[in-house]
């Protein structure tokens, strides 16, 4: 028994994952690379699939097999991280910018949705005297494909925007890839956001939003929503962290969950996750409903 015990080997998983962000932070630190975490996550996570692989195949019999099984996993990491520096964008390509202005119409309520692969989406309020449903400016890629759609259904306006990145081409965060758009406040708003890894900041004041639904697959979320708001609120991100301000004299249901992390809500903070409403919220005729859902990472909702 004690033989065997010997000769069994170790998992690889957990040492993959600590020696391979000791190795990004070195490199940042090093001004080699210049992307965040949340960009190598979003692009080099495959790897953590086939080193929990190695480890059920390989690692576990054998001491050896641990030790190779790992060193092969971190040259993938390595190499993964130098096809990154060597994309299209590190040759010189500079993004385009594209303006972007859909017409409001007569429509009487407005449906947005907006998804974006990696990158900064910035989000605010049109002048009151627009005439635009969305307007501001789209940074893309070299090779990169931004699709829109903008049509009326009866007295609803429906905008989708959405972007495609071709299969052989990876994110370099030394290109300004940020959608910079603003919203209208003369009719009530159904919000749709989508982005696979990088950071959403949207400024909802002065807007009228009847439901929110965010998804982020890893980065940060900032949030700031509306006075005067009756609205579903739903967030999910994968990988990061969630700031949510809520507007005063506001009541609000509020369901917070994370697998590994923290939230903290207006009543306090808890491990795992916690729920809270506010004492006015069952009289209220304005009211928040929202759910908060964090695998890795931290909520903070605050007045």
């Amino acid at each position: 028994m004690n033989e065997r015990s010997h000769d069994r080997g170790l998992s690889i998983v957990g040492p993959f994952i600590l020696i391979g962000l000791g190795i990004v932070l070195l490199l940042q630190q090093l001004n080699m690379i210049q992307w965040s975490l949340w960009e190598i996550a979003f692009r080099l996570w495959p790897l953590i699939i086939i080193a929990v692989g190695a480890d059920i195949l390989i690692a576990r019999r054998s001491f050896i097999g641990a030790v190779a099984s790992l060193l092969v996993v971190l040259g993938l990491l390595i190499g993964g991280i130098y096809l990154m520096g060597n994309s299209p964008a590190a040759a010189g390509e500079k993004l385009s910018s594209e303006e972007v202005a859909y017409d409001l119409g007569d429509a009487a309520s407005g449906d947005i949705r907006l998804s974006m692969d990696a990158g900064k989406m910035a989000l605010g309020a049109l002048s009151a005297d627009s005439k635009n449903v969305i307007a501001g400016t789209i940074r893309q890629s070299p090779r990169e494909e931004v699709n829109s759609r903008h049509n009326f259904s009866g007295t609803k306006v429906n905008v989708n925007i959405w972007s495609d990145w071709p299969k052989n081409y990876l994110f370099n965060a030394e290109i300004d890839h940020t959608w910079n758009l603003a919203l209208t406040g003369r009719i009530p708003l159904d919000l749709d956001l989508t982005l696979g890894a990088g950071e959403i900041v949207a400024d909802l004041t002065g807007l009228t939003v009847t439901s929110v639904n965010v998804k982020i697959g890893a980065g940060r979320l900032l949030l700031t929503l509306p006075e005067n708001a009756d609205m579903d609120v739903e967030i999910s991100i994968g990988a990061g962290s969630a700031e949510i301000m809520l507007p005063d004299g506001t009541a609000y249901r509020i369901d917070c969950t994370t697998g590994v992390g923290n939230c903290e809500l207006p009543n306090g903070s808890g491990f795992w996750g916690q729920d809270y409403t506010s004492p006015e919220y069952s009289s209220a005729d304005e009211k928040i409903d929202m759910e908060v859902n964090v695998g890795v990472g931290e909520a903070k909702i605050v007045r």
